[in-house]
């Protein structure tokens, strides 16, 4: 039973290192950009907030526009059977 809790201990040290270990790797490239870009954290934060819900408007709009188009697909083939 020793062993299991030994082994248990070390996995959650290990996922807690790959956190703190992709928490650094993610701030340094966090600097960079800001560096690179000359922006700051929020006005970086406020840009990738609107892409994303850009992102969602677009998709949102493909699939309408598909259903719309699947829909005319059928009512024209529903003419000609």
């Amino acid at each position: 039973k020793d062993l299991n809790d030994d082994i248990e201990t070390a996995n959650k040290v290990s996922a807690r290192r790959r956190k703190k270990v992709n928490v650094a790797s993610i701030n340094k490239r966090f600097d960079q950009i800001k560096l690179e870009f000359k922006i700051e954290a929020v006005e970086l934060l406020d840009l990738i907030r609107e892409v994303r819900i850009g992102i969602r408007e677009a998709h949102k709009a493909k699939t309408e526009m598909v259903e719309a188009n699947l829909r005319l697909v059928i009512s024209i083939a529903k003419k000609y059977t």
